[in-house]
């Protein structure tokens, strides 16, 4: 029988240059994600043993489907670098219950947030411009949100079966009667 040589996991330098972490079975915290990957290629989708994720400064968006399905995710730090959170970025993350925002966020794409379960509040840089379509729907412990006068676009049904949300505070009342369906 032939000697067959075993592939061996790659080490976290190898993981770090190529964006590839797929192969990290037991990845808990991910601290400061380098921001030379291609963020093309940055996905942890359906990751069920991600918990705490700090993206580096540099980052500028956070790519549609990236941390989809991450189903233990509880925390996620954003940097002012990150000007745009991608559709379903974060789509079924059902634990995550803190995400830490800064200035310099306009975009919250489609359904960046849906069904993020246990998220109970979201408060809105100053810089937000644009909230997509359904991007909190389905948010069950979503009970408080703040958003601020830079605010310019809110899609339909953007919190749709919110069924906690009781206090959403805006300067402007003008909003499509489609934003909040229960």
């Amino acid at each position: 029988m032939a000697n067959k040589k075993r592939k061996t996991p790659p080490d976290e330098e190898e993981v770090a240059d190529t964006g590839d972490f797929r192969s990290m079975v037991n990845l808990v915290q991910l601290r400061e994600v380098p921001e030379q990957i291609d963020t093309n290629s940055l996905t942890f989708s359906h990751r069920n043993d991600l918990v705490e994720v700090e993206l580096c400064d540099g980052l500028e968006k956070i790519i549609d489907n990236a941390f989809r399905c991450c189903s233990l995710l509880e925390r996620i730090t954003i940097p002012s670098s990150v000007k745009v959170i991608g559709k379903d970025a974060f789509l079924w993350c059902e634990k995550l219950t803190k995400v830490e925002l800064h200035e310099g966020l306009e975009i919250v794409d489609d359904r960046a947030f849906r069904c993020c379960l246990s998220l109970d509040h979201f408060d809105a840089p100053s810089t937000l411009k644009e909230i997509g379509i359904e991007a909190f729907g389905c948010c069950r412990d979503l009970d408080h949100v703040q958003l601020n006068e830079g605010l310019e676009t809110i899609g339909d049904y953007a919190f749709r079966s919110c069924a906690s949300l009781l206090n959403a505070n805006h300067s402007q009342t003008n909003w499509h009667k489609s934003v909040l369906v229960l």
